[in-house]
């Protein structure tokens, strides 16, 4: 890769990087201090995207470069659209569910297992069915009105130590675990995929642990539902589509800003009681697998730059 040179804030950056990618360039910003270096990849295009770059810092108002920003959206969508149809065009209707469960078994057993949790206890209508799943056992003292519950470390002793996932498993109602499962369907697909089962599995584990954890913490152990291991599963999707494109997998920015948005707008309560900082702990450790991989080169990258004249 090459250095292309500077621009003052991330906005700029952001704006001539999409001006670029409309003309067949690709490049990536990285942070350089107080401002932000734009790198290309195409060394045969360095001279050209030099000059657009001199003419944007120059005439940083002109129309055509913020118009340039959707269409770079637009046509980091439609690529993608043409990559997912070609993908299909290679697979014989009837061997698509045959590939789903080759592809994705761990996502449809999480959905299977969810479905049949929700059926067993009418779909939260039944709330003592959840008592086995709680992160921790309850006891209930009905003469003072009281709940008390065991501590994590009482849990690993009575062998229960299951509870710090199957948390994971309740939903509260049929349109809390429709939610969740077409957002675990789509997003456990994508990863499963690329990543292989045995990975996504552990990663999943990783997340539903650290995101009930947090909640557990923050609220006690009466809580549910897959949405920790969604926001999670998101997070390492943005994180892998912003810092390692070869991963195969690009998240637009507007879905971005639509499910921060949803997130912010769940924890101010307007929904009823939400586990939030099941929501936040997830994302956070979604995010930091996702970047472990590629901290290394991240690093090299920023000493290289460090040293440059």
């Amino acid at each position: 890769m090459r250095r292309l040179g500077l621009v003052p804030d991330r906005g700029s950056g952001e704006t001539i990087r999409d001006y670029l990618f409309t003309l067949g360039t690709r490049t990536e910003l990285l942070p350089e201090g107080s401002q932000w270096a734009l790198w290309i990849e195409d060394e045969d295009r360095v001279t050209d995207a030099r000059e657009h770059l001199a003419r944007y810092l120059n005439q940083p108002d002109d129309p055509r470069f913020e118009a340039a920003r959707q269409t770079a959206d637009t046509l980091r969508e439609q690529h993608l659209r043409e990559a997912i149809a070609s993908r299909k065009l290679q697979m014989r209707m009837a061997d698509r569910w045959r590939g789903y469960q080759r592809h994705a078994p761990f996502t449809i057993l999480l959905v299977v297992l969810s479905v049949w949790v929700g059926l067993l206890t009418l779909f939260g209508q039944k709330k003592e069915g959840f008592a086995p799943l709680y992160f921790s056992e309850l006891t209930f003292h009905i003469a003072e009105g009281q709940i008390s519950y065991f501590g994590m470390a009482d849990t690993l002793r009575s062998w229960q130590f299951y509870r710090w996932w199957s948390p994971i498993l309740i939903h509260y109602g049929p349109a809390h675990l429709l939610l969740n499962m077409l957002s675990l369907w789509h997003l456990g697909q994508a990863i499963e995929l690329r990543s292989g089962t045995v990975r996504y599995f552990g990663m999943v584990l990783v997340i539903a642990f650290i995101s009930n954890l947090g909640q557990y913490l923050m609220s006690g152990p009466t809580f549910g539902g897959m949405s920790g291991v969604v926001f999670g599963l998101f997070g390492f999707l943005w994180m892998k589509s912003r810092f390692a494109p070869e991963y195969g997998v690009y998240v637009a920015r507007d879905f971005v800003f639509r499910f921060l948005f949803f997130a912010f707008l769940m924890a101010t309560g307007i929904a009823g009681p939400i586990a939030n900082t099941a929501h936040f702990a997830g994302l956070g450790a979604g995010m930091l697998l996702a970047l472990i991989p590629v901290a290394p080169r991240l690093w090299k990258q920023y000493q290289r730059r460090r040293n440059l004249p």
